[in-house]
C-alpha cells in the first residue's frame, strides 16, 4: 500500500474580530494485491483511490473573553485489502479470511460539522483563571463499508452502504488557583446506523437486521474525565484523575437487542518531582483501586459449553499498574 498526501492551509483576518481558515488535502492511495501461490492469478490487481478534501472554518471574537467558531471538513479512507477481497455477494466469506478477486469498493467519505464557543471566566480575583469550551458536532459518513449478509446464511461480504453518523456535544473546564491545577471534560457521542441493512453474523444464520437510529456497538455515549494536581512543596506535584464511561452494546448486537455493558470509572494517581530544572522524577498508578470493569465485548458461540450456546464475551479492563521513571531535558 502506498499513500501520498498534499495539503495546504491559510488563515485570513477579515476584521479584527473575524478570521477565516481555508484548507484542503489531496490524497492518493494505491493498494497492490498479488497472488504468490499461483492458484488464483485473477486476484492480481492495483486499486487506486484519490480525493480532495476541503476544510473551512470561521472564528469570531465576540467579546474579550468569548470566542465563537464554526468548521467544516471532509476526509476519506480507502478500503482495506481484506475488504477489497471479500466484496462479491456471489462469493461470500464466512469471515474475511480468504483473498478473492472481487468487485471494487468506493472509498469511505466523512463530512464533519462543528459549532462552538470558548472563553475565560474570572475566579478568585484572576480574570483569566477559568478556561471553558463547549461544542456541538456531527460527522456523516457516506459509502461506509459494512460486512453484510447474503442469502446463503451465515456468510457475508463487504459493501458500501448509505451511511453512518456520529454526533454529539463536548464541554470542558480547566483552571488554576495558587498551587492547584484542575480540569473537567465531558463528551456525549451518539453513533448510529443510517440505513436499513442486514449485517452478517457469526451467531445468526439470517444475519442481523439494523435500522436507522440503531446504535453502533463499542462506542460509549457518555465519557467523563476530571482531575487535579497540586504542588505540595516546591517542585513536588501530586495529582489524581478519574476516567468514567457509560456501557456499550457488544459487537454482534448491532440491532441493540441485548443489554449494554455496565458503566465504569477508574482512578489514576500520579506524582512528579523536579530537583533541578533539567531533571524530573515521576511515578504513576493506573486503576489504583484495581476496579473490575468491562471495556467491550462480542456475542459469539461458546464452544466449551455443553451444549454449545450463544453467550456474551467481554473484554476485561486493565488491572492496577504502576510505572516510574526519569525525564531529562538538555
Amino acid at each position: 500500500q502506498q499513500n501520498v498526501g498534499v495539503y495546504l492551509t491559510d488563515t485570513f483576518d477579515i476584521t479584527e474580530q473575524l478570521s477565516v481558515t481555508l484548507a484542503g488535502r489531496w490524497q492518493y492511495v494505491n493498494i497492490a494485491i498479488r497472488d504468490r501461490s499461483g492458484v488464483n492469478p485473477s486476484l492480481n490487481g492495483n486499486h487506486d483511490f484519490n480525493r480532495f478534501g476541503p476544510a473551512a472554518g470561521l472564528t469570531f471574537q465576540a467579546l474579550k473573553n468569548l470566542g465563537l467558531f464554526f468548521s467544516y471538513s471532509e476526509g476519506f479512507r480507502a478500503p482495506t485489502p481484506a475488504e477489497l477481497t471479500c466484496a462479491d455477494p456471489d462469493a461470500p466469506c464466512n469471515l474475511p479470511n480468504a483473498f478473492l478477486a472481487d468487485p471494487p469498493l468506493r472509498p469511505v467519505v466523512a463530512r464533519t460539522y462543528e459549532l462552538g464557543a470558548r472563553g475565560k471566566l474570572p475566579l478568585f480575583g484572576n480574570p483569566n483563571a477559568l478556561e471553558w469550551n463547549v461544542a456541538l458536532f456531527r460527522t456523516d459518513v457516506t459509502d461506509d463499508i459494512l460486512f453484510t449478509a447474503t442469502q446463503t446464511g451465515g456468510a457475508g461480504f463487504f459493501r458500501n452502504v448509505d451511511g453512518t453518523r456520529r454526533q454529539g456535544a463536548e464541554a470542558g473546564l480547566a483552571g488554576a488557583w495558587k498551587r492547584l491545577r484542575y480540569y473537567l471534560s465531558y463528551a456525549f457521542v451518539d453513533a448510529t446506523y443510517q440505513s436499513n441493512e442486514t449485517l452478517a453474523s457469526v451467531t445468526e444464520a439470517n444475519g442481523v437486521v439494523i435500522h436507522p437510529g440503531d446504535k453502533i456497538p463499542g462506542i460509549p455515549q457518555h465519557n467523563v474525565k476530571f482531575g487535579a494536581e497540586v504542588e505540595i512543596v516546591k517542585n513536588l506535584w501530586v495529582g489524581a484523575d478519574v476516567i468514567a464511561a457509560s456501557g456499550v452494546y457488544l459487537r454482534g448486537d448491532d440491532a441493540n437487542q441485548q443489554s449494554k455493558t455496565d458503566s465504569y470509572a477508574i482512578l489514576n494517581l500520579q506524582a512528579r518531582y523536579r530537583p533541578i530544572p533539567e531533571v524530573e522524577l515521576w511515578t504513576r498508578v493506573d486503576n489504583a483501586t484495581n476496579a473490575r470493569y468491562v471495556s467491550g465485548g462480542a456475542v459469539n458461540f461458546n464452544a466449551f459449553a455443553n451444549p454449545i450456546a450463544v453467550q456474551r464475551f467481554v473484554a476485561p479492563g486493565s488491572p492496577v499498574g504502576a510505572w516510574g521513571g526519569v525525564r531529562v531535558s538538555f
